[in-house]
């Protein structure tokens, strides 16, 4: 591994003088692995598991395997997420009304770890809209949002401008903003690589261009969640400094126990909070919180007649016998139908009107000519309706060669739609024909590696 910046090391050892020596040693070291279970389908075969102390799903795992052969993990079963990052869950417990129906803004949302603890926290009421601005990730965030198979999710590739159109809409805003990475140092090669002064300061720069710009979005009493996986005081300290010397704002503080090693910062009377590796078993994070303590003057009323905008259709077909449509709208868009939560339909087309979407709510399935075919995301939602289509056990072996979309053998059997699964939980569809079967799992999220 490349050795720490010069400049970054000499910024620690005067920053924090009494223990940048351990600092500077543990970013060097190791990095631990954790992950965060479905709350409704979290089933995973790792032993001798520790559960990560802030969050109530995350588990560290004494060794990194290869996910990539693991089915549970291709099903949604459980997210791999860096253990520092889900002290995001801690304001949501202690500042957020989880209970009641929400509109959630994930700004810089790829590739999914933050949009799917967030999905796991709050209601099947509430929306969660999860955007990344470059197109690529976006895709990625899409694919982890389905696997994880909720219905109030929108993914969206858009600037952060499109948000500032949707005034006083948003509940909750987290920003987990594009930084400098120092507290992922033993992690990204190129973080290290690409540090410098300059860098940081650009950083800081583009951070707080991004809180103004979503600014308007955010409701009266809403709360703006402010993090970043570095270290330094230009992206971090200064910046809630000048967030609430800018804007109406109170500091949201945690009570948390003196066990987790979790920093309490205090800075000008803003308080935050630092997770650090030498201290935590995770990496560097940094989390602050605001309630917007004026009203927002740029409010704007919705349409509470629940126009669907004019590229989309009413949905009025009976889709009940295979998902959980109570509390959703069902509407259909390019021969598909979705689904999304009904109390917030004036939210949900608001944000389909203004952003550029990559998908809305859970896709239940296409419509061609008379019939119905299911969709993958339908497969793996905890709203689909068992025994719908009978399901189809795989072992371990057949598990790994159906998400490679490679033949494998299986117990003869009727023909006709099948929910391939393995524990139980699912993985896609297939469709046994005679004596061959359409494998239906999506060829871009195929298993690509070399599996004999």
């Amino acid at each position: 591994m490349n050795s720490l910046p010069k400049d970054f090391i000499e910024y620690i050892k005067t920053s924090r003088k009494d223990d940048a020596d351990d600092l500077l040693e543990s970013l060097n070291n190791t990095s631990v692995t954790s992950i965060r279970i479905h709350p409704e389908k979290g089933i995973h075969d790792f032993k001798q598991t520790e559960r990560v102390p802030w969050a109530s799903n995350g588990f560290y795992i004494n060794e990194r395997p290869s996910f990539t052969l693991d089915p549970l993990f291709h099903a949604g079963s459980y997210y791999v997420q860096e253990a520092s990052s889900m002290f995001l869950e801690q304001f949501f417990l202690q500042h957020v009304n989880v209970n009641q129906p929400l509109v959630v803004l994930d700004l810089c949302a790829a590739p999914g770890g933050k949009s799917t603890h967030i999905l796991s926290l709050i209601s099947g009421e509430s929306l969660l809209i999860a955007n990344d601005v470059v197109k690529t990730r976006a895709h990625i965030l899409s694919e982890n949002i389905q696997k994880w198979g909720s219905a109030n999710a929108i993914v969206t590739n858009s600037p952060v401008e499109a948000f500032s159109k949707m005034r006083s809409m948003v509940d909750v805003v987290i920003i987990d903003a594009p930084c400098s990475g120092e507290g992922m140092f033993r992690k990204d090669i190129n973080a290290r690589n690409e540090w410098s002064i300059a860098h940081v300061k650009a950083c800081s720069m583009r951070q707080k261009k991004i809180i103004q710009e979503v600014w308007p979005c955010l409701k009266e009493e809403g709360i703006l969640i402010y993090s970043t996986c570095t270290l330094n005081e230009f992206e971090n300290e200064q910046n809630i400094e000048w967030l609430k010397e800018n804007f109406p704002v109170t500091p949201l503080t945690l009570s948390i126990p003196a066990q987790w090693n979790v920093e309490e910062v205090n800075h000008n009377d803003v308080y935050a909070y630092r997770l650090l590796p030498h201290k935590v078993r995770g990496e560097g994070f940094f989390i602050a919180a605001f309630k917007r303590c004026e009203a927002n003057t740029l409010s704007k009323n919705f349409n509470r007649k629940n126009k669907i905008p004019s590229h989309q259709k009413s949905m009025t077909t009976d889709v009940s016998n295979l998902v959980n449509t109570e509390e959703h709208f069902l509407y259909f868009y390019q021969d598909s139908i979705f689904m999304l939560p009904e109390t917030l339909r004036p939210e949900a087309m608001e944000v389909m009107s203004n952003a550029y979407v990559i998908h809305a709510g859970l896709h239940v399935c296409e419509v061609k000519k008379k019939n119905i075919i299911p969709s993958h995301s339908l497969a793996l939602s905890p709203l689909y309706v068992l025994n719908s289509f009978p399901d189809l056990e795989l072992d371990k072996e057949s598990a790994i060669a159906y998400l490679s979309r490679k033949d494998f053998f299986l117990v003869d059997v009727p023909d006709g739609i099948y929910r391939a699964t393995y524990k139980g939980v699912g993985l896609g569809w297939l469709k046994k024909i005679q004596n061959r079967y359409n494998n239906y799992y999506p060829s871009e999220w195929r298993i690509r590696i070399q599996t004999e």
